[in-house]
This record gives C-alpha cells, structure tokens and sequence, in this order.
C-alpha cells in the first residue's frame, strides 16, 4: 500500500491531541474509532463465543473496549509515544 497525502494527513489526525490547539484532533474521529471497536470486538466474540448467550458476549464485549482495556493496551504497545501533545510547528 502506498501512502498519499490524504492518509498520511489522516494519520497525523488521527494522533494529534485536542490540547495541541491544531485545527484538526483525534476527537474528530473519536465516533468512528469507537464504532470500529464495537463492530471489531462483537465480531471476533461472536466468532469466538458461538454458542454463548448474547448476554456473556455483551459482558465480554465491554470489558475489551472499556477504558481501562483500551488505556492497558495502548500503554503496553508503546502508542503514547506517537501522541502529539503539543502544537506542531
């Protein structure tokens, strides 16, 4: 895949904060992110857990995307240090 100037201005949105003071912010494509999540989580649930009431598949659904699950994750994959906190340029 080659990157354009549309994903790689998708890219630099996508991890630049609001307190950045840019015209742009990752809270822009908060709604999205957080649709993807559910969708990709009840996804891999329902594939995993098939035969499981609706009920445990929910309960296990929002233990994955819960804040503190997400923050975890992203503190141990070594994100915050892409975040950009402070005004570009």
């Amino acid at each position: 895949m080659v990157a354009t100037t549309k994903s790689l201005t998708n890219v630099l949105e996508a991890i630049t904060t609001k307190g950045s003071k840019e015209a742009f912010h990752y809270e822009s494509l908060e709604t999205l992110g957080d649709s993807f999540l559910t969708y990709a989580a009840s996804q891999l649930l329902f594939k995993t857990y098939q035969n499981h009431h609706e009920g445990l598949l929910s309960v296990k659904r929002e233990k994955i995307i819960s804040n503190t699950a997400l923050y975890k994750l992203g503190c141990n994959s070594g994100l915050a240090k892409f975040y950009f906190c402070k005004r570009i340029g």
